[in-house]
């Protein structure tokens, strides 16, 4: 399968299928805790094949079949700055872009640094703040700190998504193998004034829809409501 190789030891899986009739490619950006096999179920990536679309989806840094190197942190910006190396090498035509949670406020702000798009498409991006989306989001964010992409994945999967599709993700889920942390770099996620689904990554400032701040990891100032 084919990988855009970045450094040494870091790299992206992606896989691509040229459009057909229709020109167009919809191109698949992540939540934090998906990959490329959600995209492939047969209700999205070959429904769309078949009616002459063609399909682009890859997975972040540290997820599955994704390399990142022992000292590489995921932020925000490498991620946004990813998904244009993605575009900028497989040059798909006519792309739309399409995010799930916070992976349509990366595609958002891919768009708004110049890649290219004849749409965008986001699912369950943008939220307002409430006790229980911070929750969530803190939970999330601990979840990550102490065991990765995997823990959450484990955790959580059974609340969103359908049986069949929990018995095909489960060998790569439920692997046996131990969790890996990852590191927090002190951002707080899911505080309040921010958007990005409540994330605690925001878009730049005054870009459309979104929060005030920036990135609001680590120390920033106030947000505004």
């Amino acid at each position: 399968m084919p990988h855009l190789e970045i450094a040494t030891g870091e790299s992206l899986y992606y896989e691509y299928d040229a459009p057909g009739a229709t020109g167009q490619t919809f191109v698949f950006v992540n939540a934090l805790t998906g990959n490329t096999g959600m995209w492939q179920a047969d209700s999205i990536g070959p429904k769309l094949r078949a009616a002459g679309y063609g399909t682009l989806c890859y997975n972040f840094r540290g997820q599955i079949e994704s390399k990142t190197a022992p000292d590489s942190k995921p932020t925000p910006n490498q991620i946004v700055e990813d998904l244009g190396r993605v575009i900028d090498h497989v040059k798909p035509p006519r792309p739309i872009l399409v995010g799930l949670s916070i992976g349509g406020l990366f595609a958002a702000q891919a768009h708004h640094a110049g890649a290219p798009a004849e749409g965008i498409v986001l699912i369950n991006t943008l939220r307002k703040p409430s006790e229980r989306l911070n929750w969530i989001n803190t939970a999330m964010a601990d979840g990550v700190a102490a065991g990765g992409f995997r823990l959450i994945m484990s955790l959580s999967l059974p609340m969103l998504v359908n049986p069949e599709k929990l018995a095909e993700m489960r060998p790569s889920v439920i692997t046996g193998a131990p969790f890996e942390p990852i590191d927090r770099l002190g951002f707080p996620l899911g505080e309040s004034g921010c958007s990005g689904a409540g994330s605690g990554w925001s878009a730049r400032p005054g870009f459309p829809g979104a929060g005030g701040c920036e990135r609001t990891y680590g120390p920033h100032p106030e947000c505004p409501a």
